[in-house]
């Protein structure tokens, strides 16, 4: 293993507040659609407050882009996401850039990926204060 990369972080955020840590990147992979909107809000405020500036943020997923489904599939699991969670669902793009930018993150990228997903890259601004 490599002496300069830590392993998977896992914490439960309905328990846990995110442990502060000199982050270069933080990952998260098909997390906000599975979240409540609530839910996804508050890991937002945590990682506004326990993320330096210039800390890289990777949020892999399926987005909405302008409120509309960019496939059939990911309409499909829409669907199935909400029978099992009626508060979960794919998330629109803009409505996380947003959210994201008020909390100090500015997105840098926004990559096509297979199935249908993307990964969306943001940089946590120097402006804002931990």
């Amino acid at each position: 293993p490599r002496q300069n990369l830590r392993g998977p972080l896992e914490y439960d955020i309905t328990k846990h507040e995110l442990p502060s840590g000199d982050f270069d990147v933080v990952f998260t992979a098909n997390t906000i659609h599975i979240f409540s909107w609530d839910l996804t809000i508050k890991l937002f405020d945590q990682w506004a407050k326990h993320l330096n500036s210039g800390c890289k943020l990777l949020i892999y997923g399926a987005f909405n882009y302008e409120g509309k489904f960019t496939s059939e599939s990911n309409e499909r699991f829409e669907q199935w996401l909400k029978e099992r969670d009626p508060q979960s669902g794919i998330r629109d793009f803009e409505k996380v850039r947003d959210e994201l930018k008020l909390r100090g993150f500015d997105l840098v990228d926004d990559i096509e990926m297979p199935a249908n997903n993307r990964m969306l890259v943001f940089n946590k601004n120097e402006l804002v204060s931990n």
